[in-house]
């Protein structure tokens, strides 16, 4: 199996998935449609994240109590030491939930970590979804993940080597700049149907296919640590 990404642009504002039935019904549309046309199955997941990165904020957290303490420990004046573990304590505690709260989520997060978080969730679904199981390998897994505004393409062996290699770079291509669109949901259904038509030049369906993996999208929030806010 092969996995192919790319990562888009993000919007000028912070994104919410504005999901509708009509958008479900559009995409599954477009998954059936595509399927007519090539043997491959095309499986679509829509995350609200990818991660909490709760240990980010954790490990500021812990910075901001050191150096508390720190500046506990040079004060001008001599300072009763009963007071200075709960005052550590709080900071940390504090700090915390300020992170968690009232600071925008991955705020802090360096973009090398984002990226591995999305790859990590890619793969997960590649392999929950069963798009690594069909008959012929030709799984095609489509994964959006909107806060890290990210898009990950993962194809089984099958598809790498029967479709070329510039054909799957447009796919990645397009995919790429799909969230820059306010549209997104119908841009992805149009893409997925010509990711169909292209395929199927290379990989054309089969009298015998069956349709062998879910074609209504999977939607929902993704991994979530307990002290994350969302």
């Amino acid at each position: 199996m092969m996995c192919n990404s790319d990562v888009s642009q993000p919007h000028a504002e912070d994104a919410v998935i504005k999901w509708t039935a009509q958008s479900t019904k559009r995409l599954e549309q477009a998954v059936q449609e595509a399927e007519l046309k090539t043997s491959c199955e095309f499986v679509t997941v829509i995350r609200a994240w990818s991660g909490s990165y709760g240990d980010i904020n954790t490990f500021l957290s812990f910075v901001a109590s050191v150096s508390a303490l720190a500046a506990l420990l040079y004060l001008p004046f001599d300072l009763d030491p009963i007071f200075v573990v709960p005052a550590v304590i709080g900071v940390f505690i504090a700090a915390l939930v300020a992170l968690n709260w009232f600071c925008p989520v991955g705020l802090f997060t360096p973009e090398r970590r984002k990226n591995e978080q999305v790859d990590d969730a890619a793969w997960f679904e590649f392999g929950k979804s069963g798009s690594y199981r069909t008959q012929d390998h030709t799984g095609v897994l489509v994964y959006i993940s909107e806060r890290e505004q990210q898009v990950r393409l993962v194809m089984d062996d099958g598809v790498v080597n029967a479709v070329p290699r510039e054909v799957r770079n447009g796919w990645k291509s397009q995919l790429g700049q799909l969230l820059q669109s306010k549209q997104w949901d119908e841009e992805l259904a149009k893409i997925v149907v010509a990711m169909g038509e292209q395929a199927g030049a290379h990989l054309p369906r089969q009298a015998d296919d069956k349709d062998e993996l879910i074609n209504a999208p999977i939607i929902g929030l993704g991994k979530r640590a307990f002290w994350s806010r969302s």
